[in-house]
């Protein structure tokens, strides 16, 4: 639940950006940013072990750090 909510909250302030445009609010948005996506980081793996076994999650822990990486990548040319 609170890996779910720190996402919406993450989603949200990104979609704050356009609105304010001061480089401090700028900052504010940064730091909420920050301190929503670490939840994602902090659970991956917790998440990860409940949906597929412990002997399986070094596996797909990898698979899920290159499909992070190849999405880190490709992500910021395409949004411009």
């Amino acid at each position: 639940m609170v890996y779910a909510v720190s996402m919406v909250l993450c989603g949200l302030v990104i979609a704050l950006v356009p609105v304010f445009g001061s480089y401090l609010s700028l900052g504010i948005l940064s730091g909420f940013f920050g301190l929503f996506i670490s939840a994602n980081y902090s659970f991956t793996s917790i998440i990860l072990v409940e949906i597929i076994s412990l002997e399986r999650f070094t596996n797909a822990y990898g698979v899920l750090l290159l499909v992070q990486g190849i999405a880190n990548l490709i992500g910021p040319p395409l949004a411009g």
